[in-house]
């Protein structure tokens, strides 16, 4: 296993257990059918924090996962293994971090994005940060209307 630890944000789709020597080995999935792992327990008996985490996900959350890659073979054939060491917020993995997209994420934020185009040519273009914070003047006494009614 590498020391190196990636980081990428998954849609939590789904989970098995199997019951290993040491506690229980889980595999999640993502919205890619990728399968991540890690264990419950460590061989000192104490919890896994990737497990401790985990207890808290409900299927369907997008999180953010730090994992190590590990060549290895089964049933013959070269795999890679993936294995969380620990769960974080989606929003807290870096911006360099690979992400999981689904298509139907790509054609709403094609539809997002045109109807912003559409709102911009009716109204205009927005208004900046600098634009907002001139002062607006207030209007002279003369220019005030004499008929409001109090």
């Amino acid at each position: 296993m590498t020391d190196e630890l990636k980081n990428k944000v998954i849609k939590y789709c789904g989970f098995e257990v199997k019951a290993m020597q040491f506690g229980n080995k889980y595999k999640i999935k993502d919205e890619e059918g990728k399968t991540y792992s890690f264990f419950d327990g460590k061989k000192d008996g104490s919890q896994t924090k990737a497990y401790s985490q985990f207890v808290d996900l409900k299927v369907g959350d997008r999180v953010g996962i730090a994992y190590k890659e590990e060549d290895g073979v089964y049933n013959g054939k070269q795999v890679k293994y993936k294995t969380i060491m620990y769960f974080t917020d989606a929003r807290n993995v870096s911006p360099d971090a690979p992400q999981s997209r689904l298509p139907e994420d790509d054609a709403r934020l094609d539809i997002i994005l045109s109807k912003l185009d559409k709102i911009i040519k009716i109204i205009g273009e927005p208004i900046t940060d600098e634009e907002m914070a001139k002062e607006i003047p207030l209007p002279k006494e003369k220019d005030i209307v004499d008929d409001i009614p109090f």
